[in-house]
């Protein structure tokens, strides 16, 4: 019995041995690509690293320049190098995630610009299954050679929760106006809503935007991790508030829609503020003619129009900030 635990023991060192070299001699297949990236331009020696969602990289059809965001301040910071990770539904979570990947490396580097987009804190976007990422957190949490190598046998059998929210309970999350309940998410996802109405509209704004704001949101936890450890890191951060079409929404909805913005962006401005940060709130910065949504209902994407206005706000804040 003895012998045989024994056996089955160097066996074991054997096969954890030669999973170790085959995942080192593979390249670490496993890890995410967004990881990858984040190591090419930490390695590169990468000044200005920008995290964001679609609003960076979403272009209208008759834009003339087509240059994303953070194309268009690497114009504007020409001595800079300025380096974008960014999926369409990236969120503090995950950024927070990558700055803690971040604050851990010998290479960092000097700025981190993120953008605060008021619509991923609503249930619509905070929930949803698709949108939790949990594989990359994963890889961003755990940065050691022995964890990528041995990823896929842990994945194998279950070891990690890669899906904390399914649909059922997504279709079941309560969506509320203001502080008023309205019905469950899958009442304003379904199907019918594929067929534009002006009440259809009036719901998406109420679903995306009209949500109050609870005081344990975790990506406002998040967000305030994020400050902590980017100042321990001597990393210069850059918040934003995304800017959002307020008039489009004030014609379907009236003046409370500005004003039911103005007061969530107030709510996450008050909480950087208590952490000595300034954010630049772009929330309620631009016109209707600076948007561009791609399809029925209002959402964040911006034209050329848009994506250089932050830009510019952007490289005037790094300029500032960098002088002092």
């Amino acid at each position: 019995m003895i012998r045989l635990a024994l056996r089955l023991s160097l066996m074991g060192v054997l096969l954890a041995a030669l999973q170790v070299l085959f995942a080192a001699a593979t390249g670490y297949k496993d890890t995410p690509s967004p990881v990858r990236l984040c190591d090419g331009y930490l390695g590169e020696g990468c000044d200005v690293l920008y995290l964001g969602d679609s609003t960076l990289y979403s272009v209208a059809p008759d834009d003339e320049d087509k240059a994303h965001t953070d194309q268009m301040l690497q114009r504007l910071l020409p001595g800079l190098s300025v380096c974008r990770i960014a999926h369409d539904a990236y969120h503090l979570e995950l950024y927070e995630a990558f700055c803690r990947y971040v604050a851990g490396k010998v290479r960092r580097p000097r700025v981190v610009i993120m953008p605060i987009n008021l619509g991923t804190l609503s249930p619509y976007w905070d929930r949803r299954p698709e949108y939790q990422f949990e594989r990359i957190k994963l890889f961003l949490r755990h940065d050691n050679p022995l964890f990528r190598a041995f990823y896929r046998p842990l994945a194998t059998f279950r070891v990690f929760d890669l899906a904390p929210i399914s649909q059922e309970e997504y279709d079941q999350t309560p969506v509320y106006d203001g502080e008023h309940y309205i019905g469950p998410m899958a009442t304003f996802t379904s199907p019918e809503y594929a067929t534009f109405s002006d009440e259809h509209m009036r719901n998406q704004l109420v679903l995306r935007y009209l949500y109050p704001i609870p005081s344990d949101q975790r990506k406002l936890e998040a967000m305030e991790d994020i400050v902590d450890r980017l100042e321990s890191a001597n990393v210069m951060l850059v918040f934003y508030l995304t800017p959002i079409d307020f008039e489009t929404g004030n014609t379907h909805m009236g003046e409370r829609f500005q004003q039911h913005i103005r007061e969530n962006a107030h709510k996450v401005l008050m909480r950087l503020q208590k952490r000595g940060v300034k954010a630049l709130d772009l929330s309620l910065a631009l016109s209707a003619d600076c948007f561009y949504w791609g399809n029925m209902y209002v959402n964040e994407h911006l034209n050329q129009h848009g994506r250089r206005f932050v830009a510019e706000q952007l490289a005037r804040a790094i300029k500032e900030r960098l002088r002092q």
